[in-house]
């Protein structure tokens, strides 16, 4: 697969990780997602196939501009590589990020891909793929999604203030009823505003954010699992999250990632 990865500017770097732009995927090999919270819009131009669990279950990939969906465990990419025109232009948004660019509740991300609006698409990217040079596109889309950003009027968000502190602070080591005592709310309340904002509870979010971190570093950066135990109680444990999450072992998955290199993890690509 060959990509090129872009920064958002400085007033989007709270909606935006980064863009994700695919010049062409005809040698990809296959690809892990891993859930972290966010999700991705796709600027899709007819790139067919579909995201599947390892429980089995699949979400086909909308032939348009769309939203993909959020899910609590890794989702491997299957595409069909004759049908698309290059390139195609994937931004990554952060847990909040859907939120607070389409001021729309994000518990409806849960289920399934679902394509752009029409009205969103035809009001705010009515030019996108019509510009000389892919760092032409990427400028646009910086304009227009600020465009849309500013559009709702959004002010710093209070969970954003708790999501700081469960990394920063905390390392993703904190208990749900911790945090409503440190921010003085009830843990329902805490749990309703996760759920509109972020698509799911703190309890979840703390425990796919933990997992996320703690496999890059044994992927990425080389820690055993006994340098990584501090974040879990014992190995057996990380095991039983990592095939939880994953479908297969820690061992298994490296194999196939920095040994035989058939799989590509997402977060790993820079």
């Amino acid at each position: 697969m060959k990509y090129k990865v872009y920064k958002p500017v400085n007033e989007l770097v709270d909606i935006v990780h980064k863009y994700f732009v695919v010049d062409s995927i005809e040698t990809m090999d296959a690809i892990l997602c891993l859930p972290n919270g966010g999700n991705f819009l796709v600027f899709n131009r007819g790139l067919q196939g579909y995201h599947k669990l390892h429980t089995g279950k699949k979400f086909l990939i909308p032939g348009n501009f769309f939203l993909t969906v959020k899910t609590r465990k890794a989702r491997q990419v299957f595409l069909d590589l004759k049908k698309a025109t290059y390139p195609i232009i994937c931004v990554e948004l952060h847990p909040i990020g859907y939120y607070k660019l389409f001021n729309k509740d994000s518990h409806h991300l849960n289920k399934d891909n679902i394509e752009l609006d029409a009205d969103i698409v035809n009001r705010y990217f009515p030019n996108l793929y019509k510009n000389a040079t892919i760092e032409d596109e990427i400028e646009y889309l910086n304009s227009r999604m600020l465009l849309l950003y500013h559009s709702h009027g959004h002010e710093r968000e209070n969970i954003e203030n708790i999501l700081d502190k469960i990394k920063n602070e905390y390392h993703f080591e904190v208990s749900v009823e911790k945090l409503a005592e440190d921010f003085n709310c009830s843990r329902k309340t805490m749990e309703r505003q996760f759920k509109k904002i972020i698509g799911i509870t703190p309890k979840n979010y703390i425990y796919i954010q933990k997992f996320c971190q703690t496999f890059l570093s044994y992927m990425k950066d080389g820690k055993s699992l006994q340098q990584m135990e501090y974040l879990y109680n014992d190995s057996s444990h990380f095991n039983a999250v990592f095939k939880n999450i994953t479908g297969v072992t820690p061992s298994d998955l490296y194999k196939d990632v920095v040994v035989n290199k058939n799989i590509t993890i997402y977060q790993m690509l820079e």
